[in-house]
């Protein structure tokens, strides 16, 4: 048997999807201008006012219009702000205030004037500790044109209640949250339209963890998420941190579900991209993009879930549209004792590509774990019709040591291709590619030009519906993959971790690091797109060209 040394023959490969896609999506790419250095820029004018708190050595009688006059307590500060105007609240920086922004129902002057929620002087983020209260509640008066930049929202002396960190429920444009700390809310940001749309929201650079519920009763759990969206047109979520949100281990009542997440962005929401973000340890899935859109260059590790591709409660009609490419997903596990280890879960696309992504090596316990399942079901959990899954690209990536590489379930099935993918196994008790029982078998599903191992040579490791398990040349008649091989793969370095290539000893002193990196600083060599770029590269063999930014559709 030949061996194949994993290399850039995997990635030079081109087919192109029969459509053009996501320009709108792509669109996002260019929203919100940053700086050489990735901070977003903002402009104020002449006439803006500026306020300045510090919790410490202000007093509410100053004027709060100078550095050495500041206002005391934010209540103070809030109040001389004006509506539709870009005044800046700035906050004293390393100072802790006990009370909360309350409801929030002011706007700045435009998109490049906005209000201003932000620090100022030398020191950690400001902390707003809030206990049982809402960080930041705009669910009244519609607002617009705010921003919020480098705070800690604390949920610090919770007494059995479920706060919010920043809660904005209303119609509004142009909400910008970057570098701030959000740590410990039930769920710590919830961002929708209510019932209207909002639009233009952009969630930088910031830290969200450690977001968990607590029940009342045994019988009343709320959920608990890191982020909830939805009703939103224009969605960026870029270069955070999002981990261990949804559970907390040793806290009573919060244990881990299947209805708590990291990012739950739900189907009302469009032009979405989800670029750069390490998304680790959640209570279940890790981006929960039903609304589809564009998920590039993140990280996810150690979720039971790595992606939920469209699909939902009640799944948005005529199908949603996906760009997933060179994202890693690593260490995939259970929910207690619920057997899980997914890494990508896909249903209702209208189209799209996955590319170049590694999902490898989960950490379950169980014999269930999958590397890609496609779920071609015509309606959904409650009666909603749902598309299947149609022309849709399946291309060049890696899924690796799975008990099921790839799993098949449903009906409806159109134009779906994989393609150049490689699908391998160390394990003798595991299968490669798994299809339930269906009446029309393989149609509307190509193969082409995939490679495929398990140790056990070609006998009985894939499986295609009622056909119990099939050697590799009962494979080949039955797909028509005349260009598929069955061949050991040698990658580089297929158990590299994260944190090895961060240059950290654990994965949680990584975490540790990138969770407790100082107010408006950055390091490029702890990027989670170098990290992947590590692992898909020294780990997986992959080159993947640059430059990266402005990716065309295919």
């Amino acid at each position: 048997m030949r061996t194949l040394r994993h290399n850039s023959t995997m990635m030079r490969c081109r087919v192109l999807l029969p459509v053009v896609m996501l320009s709108l999506l792509l669109a996002s790419a260019a929203r919100g201008e940053t700086n050489d250095a990735g901070w977003t820029v903002l402009e104020f004018a002449a006439d803006a006012r500026t306020v300045y708190v510090d919790s410490e050595t202000g007093d509410d009688r100053h004027s709060g219009l100078d550095r050495s006059r500041p206002v005391r307590t934010l209540a103070r500060g809030k109040a001389m702000l004006r509506d539709g105007h870009g005044d800046r609240l700035l906050l004293r920086a390393g100072r802790t205030w006990r009370e909360s922004f309350g409801e929030w129902r002011l706007s700045g002057r435009s998109a490049r004037q906005p209000m201003l929620i932000g620090a100022y002087g030398e020191g950690d983020r400001p902390r707003i500790v809030v206990g049982d209260r809402h960080g930041l509640d705009a669910s009244g008066k519609a607002a617009a044109n705010l921003a919020i930049v480098g705070l800690a929202f604390v949920a610090e002396g919770r007494n059995r209640t479920n706060p919010v960190g920043i809660r904005w429920v209303h119609a509004g444009d142009n909400l910008l949250l970057e570098d701030n700390v959000i740590d410990g809310f039930a769920t710590n940001v919830i961002v929708m339209g209510g019932d209207a749309r909002l639009s233009n929201v952009t969630m930088r650079r910031n830290i969200i963890i450690n977001a968990h519920a607590l029940y009342e009763t045994p019988d009343k759990r709320p959920h608990s998420q890191g982020i909830f969206a939805d009703d939103i047109d224009g969605l960026v979520i870029e270069q955070n941190v999002f981990d261990h949100n949804g559970w907390h281990a040793t806290v009573d009542g919060a244990e881990a579900t299947i209805f708590n997440h990291n990012l739950y962005l739900n189907n009302g929401n469009r032009d979405v991209a989800v670029r750069d973000n390490l998304i680790s340890r959640a209570s279940s899935h890790g981006l929960n993009l039903r609304c589809g859109g564009i998920a590039e260059d993140n990280l996810l590790y150690g979720n039971a879930l790595g992606m939920q591709l469209g699909g939902g409660t009640h799944p948005t009609a005529g199908g949603v549209e996906i760009a997933v490419r060179r994202n890693v997903i690593l260490a995939s596990r259970d929910i207690g004792d619920a057997p899980r280890g997914f890494g990508m879960a896909i249903a209702n696309i209208r189209r799209g590509v996955i590319e170049h992504n590694v999902i490898a090596n989960p950490a379950s316990k169980a014999d269930m774990t999958r590397g890609i399942g496609l779920v071609g079901e015509a309606k959904g959990k409650y009666g909603d019709a749902t598309v299947g899954v149609r022309k849709l690209t399946i291309r060049e990536n890696v899924i690796y040591e799975f008990d099921i590489a790839l799993m098949l379930e449903g009906e409806v099935f159109e134009d779906v291709r994989f393609e150049n993918n490689r699908m391998t196994t160390t394990s003798t008790a595991r299968r490669l590619v798994h299809q339930e029982p269906t009446d029309r078998g393989l149609e509307g599903l190509m193969f082409s030009g995939n490679v495929y191992h398990h140790p056990l040579d070609d006998r009985m490791w894939l499986r295609l519906s009622d056909r119990a398990r099939l050697k590799w040349r009962d494979w080949r008649q039955a797909t028509g993959e005349t260009d598929g091989r069955w061949q050991v793969v040698e990658y580089p370095q297929p158990s590299i971790e994260p944190h090895e290539v961060a240059e950290m000893p654990s994965f949680d002193a990584w975490i540790n690091h990138l969770a407790t990196r100082p107010r408006g600083t950055w390091d490029a060599r702890h990027s989670v797109r170098a990290v992947c770029d590590a692992v898909l590269r020294t780990g997986f063999g992959m080159e993947l060209g640059e430059p990266r930014d402005g990716d065309a559709a295919p």
